[in-house]
């Protein structure tokens, strides 16, 4: 009873942290881990993902994105960054690119955001407990160095 009073207390304590509506939308899960009362925040949403993960991303992006080769032999380094809008269906609805410099960047931002509009359903963002999807906004940064395409995605650099 002791926990469960702890609890109560620590969720109306924090509503107006997070919002009245935080809760009713599942967005925050309170445990009790001790007999102390320390609440956490458990099972987080999961965003929305390449299906196989930035490794198949990685590969989706060497097949399909096309290096323009004035870019290819250039000395430039050229990063661009692309933000993916993913539906609640894990559909790509909108795909959008930094403002380009030159024109070999302009063409390179091109065939990023044909290439990225093209790409299949995603693993939508979903709740907590697996029963709602929500959309859900991805930024891939495309990297051309010397001749060579990269990608980061998640925190990772892939060559």
């Amino acid at each position: 009873m002791r926990v469960a009073f702890v609890l109560f207390f620590v969720l109306m304590s924090n509503l107006s942290l997070f919002g009245q509506d935080s809760l009713k939308k599942g967005y925050i899960i309170y445990e009790c881990e001790d007999s102390v009362g320390d609440a956490v925040i458990i099972n987080p949403d999961t965003r929305s993902m390449f299906k196989g993960g930035g490794t198949a991303l990685w590969m989706y992006v060497k097949k399909n994105v096309v290096v323009p080769s004035d870019v290819m032999f250039s000395s430039r380094t050229i990063i661009l960054n692309a933000g993916v809008s993913i539906d609640s269906m894990g559909r790509v609805a909108k795909v959008e690119a930094t403002d380009w410099e030159t024109d070999e960047w302009r063409q390179l931002g091109e065939n990023v955001v044909k290439a990225l509009k093209r790409m299949p359903v995603w693993v939508p963002r979903t709740s907590f407990d697996k029963s709602k999807h929500y959309k859900d906004y991805r930024v891939i940064v495309i990297i051309v160095h010397n001749g060579k395409l990269s990608m980061k995605f998640d925190s990772k650099i892939y060559h």
